[in-house]
């Protein structure tokens, strides 16, 4: 099951897509092609993955439990 969660950022809103432990898609809204790789087996969600992809070297985390934008 692919999961999608979004997060409201200082560049704007940020679609992320995951499955398990594996980030499949990020998009930024408003893109080209935004989105245009999932189908429609998607459910609402925040994996522990899409913490994840905020964390960058020399910072502690990003938005750690954040919570999906709606």
């Amino acid at each position: 099951m692919i999961y999608i969660g979004q997060y409201d950022s200082p560049l704007g809103r940020i679609t992320l897509a995951g499955e398990d432990a594996a980030l499949t898609g990020l998009w930024l809204e408003g893109q080209t092609h935004f989105a245009s790789t999932l189908n429609g087996l998607c459910e609402e969600g925040w994996l522990p993955v899409f913490d994840d992809t905020f964390r960058l070297p020399g910072r502690s985390a990003g938005p750690s439990g954040a919570t999906p934008s709606r």
